[in-house]
């Protein structure tokens, strides 16, 4: 991850990447995952530097590969583009 959070046109935080629609996920400085609608949600403290709160943006990275990312705020599933290469057929990790 680079620092970056990944943004439209209109300034707001991103769900999918584009070209090729990978789904992103924008990560706060303690490790957590956020979708993008609660980055965008003005009630939410999210920010960009400053104290380690719990609510600092570190940046927005592709979700390629790995099990599914579960957002900390609003608990919505954001499936890996390419699924888990350690779940067997029937999605159970081997």
């Amino acid at each position: 991850m680079n620092g970056e959070i990944f943004r439209d046109s209109d300034g707001k935080a991103i769900s999918f990447a584009w070209p090729g629609g990978y789904p992103v996920v924008h990560v706060l400085h303690d490790g957590e995952i956020l979708c993008a609608d609660c980055v965008n949600d003005p009630s939410n403290p999210v920010h960009e530097g400053g104290e380690n709160d719990g609510w600092r943006i570190e940046g927005s990275q592709i979700h390629y590969e790995g099990p599914d990312e579960i957002c900390a705020h609003c608990g919505k599933v954001i499936p890996s583009a390419y699924g888990d290469p350690d779940a067997s057929d029937d999605g159970e990790v081997e």
